[in-house]
């Protein structure tokens, strides 16, 4: 077995290396120096032994042949009566693996102040490894939680982005939203559309898939980073000031008009193309702006839509502009 400082500095050059693969699109390959082979064992912590050897297994044995790889499982922090929080610490502390994987944001900031995680810029730079050709949005929020360093590296994401329809904008003389705007920002510029008009007539200042209320509330509250419960999980503070200005700010947007009602589910029957077409307000061109991830495109390419869109950043928490947070990362590859 390597000696730990080895195993430190190979754990994470394959986090970079896996980072670089995903966010590029590109084959296996770093942009650092030629470096000595690789050899050893470094331990990963893991779903499982399968998933990992599946996601990243030959992209790994290809590049270092010689190394030997120990996956650590992760499954059986999850069970009844169990806190997966409190037992991925105890299976951190047990086995000590030299890779981590996190399913999210809040998971990797408590690690990360928990002193559970290896900085990997020092790494990075004795290395040159290029992170200047990675998204720069993701390498900010990971510093941003990781008070200014970097702990972690995440081989998958997804973004979400606020999309407009130009026509409309350009037709009733609104200006175009901007980046980093605040839900009330939205809101309000989503309120300077006619709410007249009935059926196909109508239009909408925005509009959801799902145009749920209760959707609606957990994505504004959920941007300024509220929760439902206090740090315990035992009391509810959906009551307090912070969520009521959500409440009232949702609230009142659907009584303005400025967003439409619930969508009903088709009773008793299946639901069909020709369905989510129809509730695609945004795809018929009858929705200003919506929020969605970068699937949109795609969808809107299959609906034929004719909407002239653009997109710019997500809403954010006023509070924290300049960050943001609506970059959903799936897991989190760590030393």
């Amino acid at each position: 077995m390597m000696k730990r400082t080895k195993q430190k500095r190979t754990a994470a050059l394959l986090s970079a290396a896996l980072l670089g693969t995903a966010l590029t699109g590109c084959t296996f390959t770093m942009s650092a120096p030629k470096a000595q082979p690789v050899s050893g064992k470094v331990s990963v912590m893991y779903y499982d032994e399968g998933s990992f050897l599946h996601e990243y297994g030959d992209l790994l044995y290809s590049k270092f042949p010689e190394l030997e790889l120990e996956v650590v499982s992760t499954q059986g922090i999850y069970g009844p009566d169990k806190d997966p929080n409190k037992e991925l610490a105890k299976l951190l502390d047990e086995k000590k693996p030299d890779i981590v994987m996190v399913g999210g944001l809040d998971s990797y900031e408590k690690l990360a102040q928990a002193g559970k995680l290896q900085e990997l810029d020092p790494y990075i730079q004795k290395d040159g490894f290029d992170v200047q050709n990675m998204l720069p949005g993701v390498i900010d929020l990971l510093k941003a939680r990781g008070q200014g360093k970097l702990y972690g590296l995440a081989p998958q994401f997804q973004s979400q982005a606020l999309f407009y329809n130009k026509d409309l904008f350009d037709q009733y003389g609104v200006p175009y939203p901007k980046d980093q705007m605040s839900w009330k920002e939205v809101f309000e510029l989503a309120a300077r559309f006619p709410s007249s008009g009935t059926g196909d007539n109508r239009i909408y200042g925005y509009t959801s898939m799902w145009n749920s209320p209760s959707g609606m509330l957990m994505t504004v509250g959920g941007t300024e980073n509220l929760s439902y419960v206090d740090t315990t999980g035992k009391t509810v503070i959906i009551g307090s000031e912070p969520w009521r200005k959500v409440f009232e700010l949702v609230v009142n947007s659907y009584k303005q008009g400025v967003l439409p009602p619930k969508f009903e589910e088709p009773a008793n029957r299946f639901y069909g193309p020709d369905d989510m077409k129809k509730r695609d307000l945004f795809g018929s061109g009858r929705a200003a702006m919506t929020l969605d991830g970068t699937y949109l495109i795609e969808r809107l390419k299959q609906e034929e839509s004719k909407v002239n869109w653009a997109l710019v950043t997500a809403p954010v928490d006023p509070g924290k502009q300049g960050i943001d947070e609506r970059l959903l990362h799936h897991e989190y590859l760590r030393d």
